[in-house]
């Protein structure tokens, strides 16, 4: 392989994911326990019953750092392909 062949070939290229995760917070009565607490939609639920009121902000929603960066390999490249 001539210098010249090297300097036309193209790196293999693989696909990184950054994962953005927006949280919400909820101000809850401290002797909840965890285990007991479903949320679905943004309404919390406590032992089975709704609870309304709750105290709530956003946080991470700036979108400024990703909380995970994945490497998915080559098994993604499909979604740069051409159309």
């Amino acid at each position: 392989m001539t210098s010249q062949t090297k300097m036309a070939e193209q790196p293999k290229m693989k696909v990184l994911e950054a994962v953005y995760t927006q949280s919400t917070f909820y101000q809850v009565p401290d002797h909840w326990d965890v285990k007991d607490v479903f949320i679905k939609w943004g309404v919390v639920f406590y032992k089975g019953e709704k609870i309304d009121d709750l105290k709530e902000c956003q946080g991470n929603d700036d979108y400024k750092m990703p909380t995970n960066i994945v490497d998915c390999g080559d098994e993604m490249d499909y979604v740069f392909e051409d159309e």
